[in-house]
């Protein structure tokens, strides 16, 4: 199940940076013909009105995966006799 839901999340996430770039017009400049290479603008500017709320949902889901992560990894895999514990 938590397969599924990962897969889930990756294809919306990468369906979401997908239209905000199709949407941005970096894919093509204004005359029909591609955008120069490393112009990162359009899309900024998509990210930051048009796909504001969904940025922000990703960075706070983003965020707590690395918290989640470090807590993951500090915990101990052998527990502590009681006289041990703090």
């Amino acid at each position: 199940m938590q397969k599924l839901l990962g897969f889930v999340a990756i294809v919306l996430f990468a369906g979401m940076m997908l239209a905000a770039v199709r949407s941005s017009g970096a894919l093509a400049g204004s005359s029909g013909e591609p955008a120069p290479t490393g112009e990162v603008v359009p899309l900024a500017a998509a990210l930051f009105s048009q796909a504001a709320l969904p940025f922000e949902a990703v960075s706070i889901l983003l965020l707590a995966a690395l918290v989640g992560a470090f807590v993951l990894a500090r915990r101990d895999s052998a527990p502590r006799p009681p006289e041990e514990r703090p």
